[in-house]
């Protein structure tokens, strides 16, 4: 492990789970320069836990089911935004070479209005593979595959940005041009 790391990127992403790894996949595909700070060695919770992931269909009941979930507390922008993004994950998956298989049963809360809009799948692994190992493994092999930097064992608790540096613990110093910094808190 470094003492001190200087790196230079378009897009800094700090957390190397699910997320992380999804969004320097965009990033690095969208044509910037991508560098990835996790603290350990990377999988979060997507590796760990997940069995599934929400593919929705993308209408007014989908709506309705998440102002539900969030009691009424998640504005219109944002549950439209999840809608958008979230009703393409099978795509994506397919677009990195996953197979995906829809999960049954379906909805988890399926008593709520709107909850047969939340269709759930799981990427095809290995007999025995839980989904999310399944998820994980296909995700860090496209980030290898677009050799997209990662620093491990590289906190990111406590990182600041300020103006192009994205800075934090063990003197970790990280420019980004576009001040862009997607961190998991």
């Amino acid at each position: 492990m470094a003492d001190v790391w200087n790196d230079e990127a378009d897009v800094v992403v700090v957390g190397y789970g699910g997320a992380g790894a999804s969004a320097a996949i965009s990033a690095h595909d969208a044509g910037a320069s991508v560098v990835i700070i996790e603290k350990d060695s990377g999988g979060g919770n997507t590796r760990l836990a997940t069995n599934a992931f929400v593919c929705p269909i993308n209408n007014a009941a989908a709506r309705e089911h998440l102002r539900i979930l969030s009691s009424g507390a998640t504005t219109d922008e944002i549950a439209n935004s999840f809608l958008d993004w979230s009703a393409k994950n099978t795509e994506f998956i397919k677009e990195l070479g996953g197979e995906v298989l829809s999960v049954t049963p379906g909805p988890t809360f399926a008593h709520l209005a709107g909850s047969e809009t939340m269709l759930r799948f799981r990427v095809k692994g290995p007999s025995g593979e839980r989904g999310g190992a399944s998820l994980w493994n296909l995700l860090s092999k496209n980030v290898q595959q677009r050799k997209i930097r990662v620093q491990q064992e590289m906190p990111g608790k406590n990182c600041c940005a300020r103006e192009t540096k994205l800075s934090g613990s063990r003197q970790t110093e990280t420019e980004a041009p576009f001040g862009v910094a997607l961190i998991k808190r």
